[in-house]
């Protein structure tokens, strides 16, 4: 192979792999980005809209372990936690985002969740939720919580 030609070809396979990396690197962030959408959608569905059972079908994968309901609760246990938390809370419950961050198939979450009022019982709990997914759908969710004296959710 003649000299000019090799370095075409180098060049050519140089920016082949530039190309991929670029494209790996593309599909990451926008598999980051809608892994976040799909926690932030679970949340706002069952905070906001009340539909536990809507969330469950739409963005959870049948083998979900949740690590808050207990050791590594199944789906069913999960959301029943779910259900009563939401019962509770009545239909003024809420949850406020205050941010997301998404890498690869973790997505942490920070939020408010209160109720509707003026009283102590509306003050505001501060959660911490941290979900993985698989092919768009949550697998796995840790949570923490807390409480100010006087709120319920």
């Amino acid at each position: 192979m003649k000299a000019g030609l090799r370095w075409v070809v180098l060049l050519a396979i140089g920016a082949l792999l530039g190309g991929c990396a670029e494209n790996t690197l593309t599909l990451r962030a926008a598999r980051a980005q809608q892994n976040s959408a799909v926690a932030l959608a679970f949340l706002d569905t069952v905070f906001n809209k009340h539909e536990v059972d809507v969330a469950f079908k739409r963005y959870v994968g049948p083998g979900l372990r949740d690590h808050t309901v207990g050791p590594a609760a199944a789906v069913d246990a999960a959301r029943s936690a779910l259900s009563r938390q939401v019962n509770a809370g009545g239909a003024g419950l809420r949850i406020d985002i205050a941010r997301s961050i998404a890498q690869g198939e973790l997505v942490a979450v920070q939020s408010t969740l209160a109720r509707a009022g003026d009283g102590p019982e509306a003050a505001g709990i501060a959660r911490f939720d941290l979900f993985r997914l698989a092919r768009g759908r949550i697998v796995e969710h840790w949570s923490l919580v807390e409480n100010p004296a006087g709120a319920t959710p």
